[in-house]
């Protein structure tokens, strides 16, 4: 029964997958799994980096916007300042976009500890 279930489980995760090549046994699925899983999580290192420098650099802007604000009450004025905010803010909601997308990719992805035919009757 175990041999059985496990067989279930690889092609399952083969099908998950979409491995296509003749030669899909259960060690190539497994190192197949693991390069995805592997490009997944640098991808999402890659992302959180990005958005914290996104962060980083909103909080600066805000902090020159709040000194452009003195200075305009105090008679000057700056208006590079709003482009500058704009660009960041839409750069830092396509990261997020981003970053949901890639949670919801890996939240997608089948559990290893739950056989097929169990993920199957909760989907119906």
């Amino acid at each position: 029964m175990k041999r059985e279930h496990l067989n279930e489980l690889f092609l399952g995760l083969s099908n998950a997958l979409e491995i296509r090549e003749e030669n899909n046994g259960k060690a190539f699925i497994l190192d197949e799994t693991n390069r995805i899983f592997k490009c997944m999580i640098d991808q999402i290192t890659r992302l959180k980096e990005e958005n914290a420098t996104l962060l980083s650099e909103s909080q600066y802007l805000l902090f020159l916007i709040d000194m452009e604000r003195d200075k305009w009450e105090k008679g000057g004025v700056s208006g590079s300042m709003t482009t500058e905010k704009n660009e960041l803010e839409y750069e830092t909601r396509a990261l997020d976009i981003q970053i949901g997308e890639l949670k919801s990719v890996v939240q997608k992805m089948p559990d290893l500890n739950e056989s097929p035919i169990e993920s199957q009757e909760l989907d119906l």
